[in-house]
């Protein structure tokens, strides 16, 4: 029950995040647990953040 509850998660979780055009589908299309981060910068490349605030 457990695995189908998370399997369904992850598939809307990937609906959601693939509607940004700019994310690579390839990030999509592998499946794995893995985990992936990206940079702040990546994040504004990405049309996912309007602004990177950096410290001086």
């Amino acid at each position: 029950m457990l695995d189908s509850i998370n399997t369904k998660e992850n598939q809307r979780m990937n609906t959601f995040w693939a509607a940004f055009k700019q994310i690579p589908k390839t990030w999509f299309t592998k499946v794995t647990d893995e985990t992936n981060y990206i940079t702040a910068e990546e994040a504004l490349d990405f049309g996912l953040v309007d602004m990177v605030f950096r410290s001086e």
